[in-house]
């Protein structure tokens, strides 16, 4: 969600990617709760922190949520490491409109620390 909103809005200004811990299959809740703004996941895949490890140098890392945080690897040359504290939607247990809810209400946190992210660093939206 945060690689879709930040590619959105600042990626004028940033080359934007989006990894995990380990690739995976994008949550099927996620797709749905962003077609609901209409951003179109269907060329998306979930990527592994491994596949861009010397590969790649990023100035700003951002993880957002506590595992992420506590079993990031380190990235060297990295300038700026920041961790925003958004729940995991994925483990969260309810019946199908509770766990759409849930994945709403992150995908709103996700875009608003985004927005403001990019409000921080001067970008205009």
């Amino acid at each position: 969600m945060a690689e879709t909103f930040l590619r959105d809005y600042g990626g004028d200004y940033f080359d934007v990617y989006s990894a995990g811990i380990e690739g995976t299959r994008i949550n099927p809740y996620t797709i749905k709760v962003l077609e609901e703004l209409n951003y179109d996941l269907s060329e998306q895949y979930a990527k592994s922190i491994s596949d861009f490890l010397g590969n790649m140098k990023f100035d700003i890392v951002i993880t957002v949520c506590s595992e992420a945080e506590k079993n990031c690897p380190t990235i060297p040359g990295v300038k700026t490491k920041l961790h925003w504290d958004i729940e995991n939607p994925s483990s969260f247990e309810g019946t199908e409109e509770e766990k759409i809810e849930v994945f709403r209400r992150v995908r709103d946190d996700i875009k608003a620390k985004v927005l403001e992210f990019l409000k921080e660093r001067g970008i205009k939206v």
